[in-house]
């Protein structure tokens, strides 16, 4: 016999009431399947993937230009109440063409956002190092996002923000 239970419940604790087994024939090639009566009756504790509200900000971001950027950064720049809610902590634009001059040659519109929240900055009150990374994998609309942090002694990851920059970092060393 080859037991199957449901894969959503947890391993150890209370299982799922459907289940299946396999009965495999010893005198032929015969497999018998089994099968409870019962309908899933597991909950699932943790919400997994992207949080709606999360989703939200994204399709709001989606396609947006410079200047509307540069406006919902000022409507962010204030630090909110609420601990979880995220504000831009730093933010710099910078415009090709300024009075009629390039800013540097045909270098185009920079930007850097620093985004946190309260909660998240408080744990830099308890870090002493400092973890930066990058990949190709998380970008929005083409540009690097960073995701700052720290690490404890259990060498789990803890976040204090997340930055999207253009071209800035390899111009501006």
């Amino acid at each position: 016999m080859v037991y199957y239970r449901c894969s959503k419940a947890k391993l150890r604790g209370s299982q799922c009431s459907l289940s299946i087994y396999l009965l495999y024939h010893a005198d032929n090639d015969k497999v018998t399947i089994y099968k409870t009566e019962a309908e899933h009756n597991h909950h699932i504790d943790t919400v997994r993937g992207i949080d709606e509200n999360v989703k939200k900000c994204i399709d709001e971001f989606y396609i947006m230009m410079l200047g509307e950027l540069e406006q919902w950064c000022q409507n962010k720049v204030n630090v909110p109440t609420d601990e979880n809610e995220a504000f831009v902590a730093s933010c710099k634009i910078l415009y090709d063409n300024v009075d009629g001059e390039d800013v540097e040659e045909n270098d185009g519109n920079k930007f850097l956002i620093f985004m946190s929240s309260l909660r998240l900055l408080n744990i830099i009150s308890m870090s002493s190092h400092l973890c930066s990374d990058a990949t190709y994998k998380l970008v929005w609309q083409g540009f690097l996002v960073l995701i700052v942090g720290t690490t404890d002694l259990n060498r789990a990851f803890h976040p204090f923000g997340l930055a999207i920059c253009s071209n800035w970092i390899e111009q501006n060393k």
